[in-house]
């Protein structure tokens, strides 16, 4: 046999695969098998293992060392060495889709923002999402075969929401019926909702929006709240009272009369009226019909917004009794014979005014010069509700 001559029987060195990338199915190596007079190429993936015409292929991302040879036919023979070339299949990109829609607030770290299967955060998940807005890290994702895909780094946006600030709710606000909010003091960072000018409303406890407003307004939220204030009852105006103006030259007409005039009046209240000091005030009009000196008592009752303090006010009124002196005197007999004892005829009636009197309680009777012959006096002491003399006279 003939030895080959690589140099003068027209050796075409094979030629191999260049930017092979990873597509899942099985790749030529080599590109061009070459040829030589008298002889064949022939290749291996393992230097000691077979070597045949069959162009070697890969699937797997990577790099493969080809090895090759010259075999003579049955009339040559080579006795040089085998070659080599590396061939390399890159890794092909993974399919994947950036993350969208992550959320954070403020103060948080990205160990807080969630990443779908298969992504990473490239910084450590210590790291602050920082300021409230729209923030940009760098994520990394893994496909689930390293071998053939690469990891691909991206820009991922997070929108940092702004947090809840640390507060608490005002409590133990006072402030008195009539002010306004102007008079209740918050603390500090909080305002009213409602205008200064708005009153507090009645006594008891009254609710109102209030507004928290933090000093780092970028990275944290103003936060709204119902604030309760206490109010408390004023005290009465004493300015604004009008007394109460009692009846003057009452006398007994045998109807109840009225001891007020002129009820009085007080903002904030109202004038009650008792004729015991220790009695029930009620804004009736205290009246009276007998002949007498009344007390009347007055005091302020406040409304559910007022308090008063101080001790009940009084006046005297008198209902004076009636002068009974024009009473018509009627007596039972005017004409008695002489017996030198003293003659008392009934008295049938003491009219005032058409009205007949009663003798228990309306007047007293006495006779005077009613023994001997002459004319006798019956003389009408009214008492009660009626007062003075009055006469009648019979004969002897």
């Amino acid at each position: 046999k003939a030895l080959i001559d690589i140099y003068t029987d027209n050796l075409i060195n094979p030629e191999f695969a260049e930017g092979l990338i990873y597509n899942g199915t099985a790749q030529a190596l080599v590109t061009n098998s070459g040829s030589i007079d008298g002889g064949y190429i022939v290749f291996s993936l393992n230097p000691d293992g077979e070597y045949t015409t069959e162009i070697p292929v890969a699937t797997e991302a990577g790099e493969y060392v080809v090895y090759y040879r010259i075999e003579g036919d049955e009339n040559h023979y080579w006795e040089g060495s085998s070659a080599y070339e590396t061939v390399t299949i890159a890794k092909a990109n993974p399919e994947y889709t950036v993350p969208t829609g992550l959320t954070a607030t403020y103060g948080d770290t990205l160990a807080n923002v969630e990443l779908p299967t298969g992504w990473t955060w490239k910084d450590a998940e210590s790291t602050s999402v920082g300021n409230a807005g729209t923030r940009t890290f760098k994520a990394v994702f893994t496909p689930a075969d390293t071998v053939n895909y690469n990891t691909v780094e991206a820009d991922v946006t997070v929108e940092v929401a702004k947090a809840n600030p640390e507060y608490t709710v005002p409590t133990g606000l006072t402030a008195t019926y009539g002010d306004t909010l102007a008079k209740v003091e918050l603390p500090a960072g909080w305002t009213w909702n409602d205008a200064e000018t708005t009153f507090v409303g009645n006594a008891g406890t009254s609710t109102f929006k209030a507004t928290f407003t933090p000093a780092d307004t970028t990275n944290y939220i103003v936060v709204e709240s119902e604030v309760t204030v206490t109010v408390a009852k004023a005290e009465i105006d004493g300015s604004t009272l009008i007394n109460p103006e009692f009846a003057e030259g009452l006398i007994y007409n045998g109807t109840a009369q009225a001891l007020v005039t002129k009820t009085g009046s007080v903002d904030g209240g109202y004038i009650v009226y008792s004729l015991s000091i220790d009695g029930e005030y009620t804004t009736t009009i205290p009246v009276a019909t007998e002949a007498g000196n009344y007390r009347v008592y007055w005091t302020i009752e406040c409304d559910e917004n007022h308090y008063v303090d101080g001790t009940p006010g009084s006046s005297r009124v008198t209902i004076a009794a009636k002068d009974a002196s024009n009473a018509t005197v009627t007596l039972d007999d005017t004409s008695v014979q002489f017996d030198g004892t003293a003659k008392t005829p009934g008295v049938t009636s003491v009219v005032v005014d058409g009205k007949t009197l009663n003798a228990e309680t309306d007047y007293e009777v006495s006779y005077r010069d009613n023994t001997y012959v002459g004319t006798a006096t019956v003389t009408i002491t009214f008492k009660g509700n009626y007062t003075g003399t009055a006469t009648a006279t019979f004969e002897i």
